[in-house]
């Protein structure tokens, strides 16, 4: 009786993980990722095996276009009312934000005028972060 106990388990287990990717085997990252990250000032493209994507770029093509300066997604200066624009990577991904601190707007783009604070009562808890100052 255990013993069908036993292997009812391991067959609802079996079934709750089909189709999952682990990113580990015996605490080793098993994920293989491909593409290209600058080093040394050139573009090395290959595959990798890892728990995160160690490339920002998908493609060789796109590395040599940040390299020349013109994959910077900053250089149009998106944001609004002197925020600033900072690129980032994180876990391979590209990506770009506004930092409005200080500007007295908020919001993806500092377009949206910050509310004004009311002294005598704290901030509400949806008062926006950018606005705080």
């Amino acid at each position: 009786m255990r013993l069908l106990v036993v292997l009812a388990l391991c067959a609802v287990a079996a079934v709750a993980t089909a189709g999952r990717k682990e990113g580990r085997t015996a605490g080793r990252c098993t994920t293989a990722y491909r593409g290209c990250k600058l080093q040394a000032g050139h573009c090395k493209c290959g595959t990798q095996l890892a728990c995160h994507n160690p490339f920002p770029y998908k493609s060789k093509h796109e590395c040599t276009l940040d390299k020349q300066g013109r994959g910077d997604r900053c250089k149009k200066e998106p944001c609004r009312h002197k925020g600033q624009c900072v690129q980032a990577n994180t876990n391979g991904h590209r990506s770009w934000q506004c930092q409005c601190a200080g500007t007295g707007f908020y919001g993806t783009r500092c377009g949206k005028k910050c509310p004004p604070e009311d002294k005598r009562n704290p901030l509400p808890r949806n008062y926006p972060v950018a606005c705080i100052y």
